[in-house]
């Protein structure tokens, strides 16, 4: 498998609005980002700074939905995975391009860099369009207005950007962690869950 093979998030997000997912697409990409930054944030696998550019997947095709089942940080694990100390986020992370993270933190209220990526790229996969996650006011503006996942999705997504889960702002602390899980994770879980339900009677 080459670099032909993966597409990259950014790409994806291009696609025509007829090439979209379905909602609990969207939604299962969410989740499925969500628990791997929970997964993977305290490992040589994901950096502190990162954004949706950094997402790859493998091509499954012209099915856009399977593609994105193959969610990957980078394109470097088409190599077989990264060296010992080697990240699989050294693709350009636009924060970490113009701004230092003390910058991002002290000057723009960031209060978690990592969490603020993650709910960059909710924003993203939510209103399925690219942003620009380096402006951080405008990431701001668009996280408040209203979202096409509806009013759930928008508010968990503003949890995430603000680190606003009331346990501090350290991910690397388990009940940080525990709480996006119960707040976001399975908040996810239930959305989808009941979109399952809808479109099975629907059927």
């Amino acid at each position: 498998m080459g670099l032909d093979d993966v597409m990259l998030m950014d790409e994806a997000l291009g696609q025509s609005a007829s090439n979209r997912l379905t909602v609990v697409g969207q939604l299962r990409l969410a989740h499925r980002l969500v628990s791997a930054v929970l997964k993977f944030n305290s490992t040589p696998w994901l950096n502190e700074v990162w954004s949706f550019r950094d997402l790859s997947f493998f091509r499954q095709g012209d099915d856009l939905t399977l593609s994105l089942q193959t969610l990957h940080f980078g394109v470097e694990l088409i190599h077989g995975g990264p060296d010992p100390g080697e990240s699989l986020m050294d693709v350009e992370s636009p924060v970490s391009l113009t701004q230092s993270v003390e910058d991002v933190q002290y000057k723009h209220g960031v209060r978690n860099v990592t969490l603020y990526s993650l709910g960059a790229a909710l924003l993203a996969i939510g209103r399925w369009e690219r942003i620009d996650h380096n402006d951080i006011e405008g990431v701001r503006r668009l996280a408040s207005q209203p979202c096409y996942l509806g009013p759930v999705y928008q508010e968990l997504t503003q949890k995430v950007l603000d680190c606003d889960f009331g346990y501090g702002k350290d991910l690397k602390k388990p009940r940080l962690q525990e709480a996006i899980y119960e707040m976001v994770v399975l908040e996810l879980e239930s959305m989808i869950a009941s979109l399952d339900i809808s479109e099975e009677e629907d059927e």
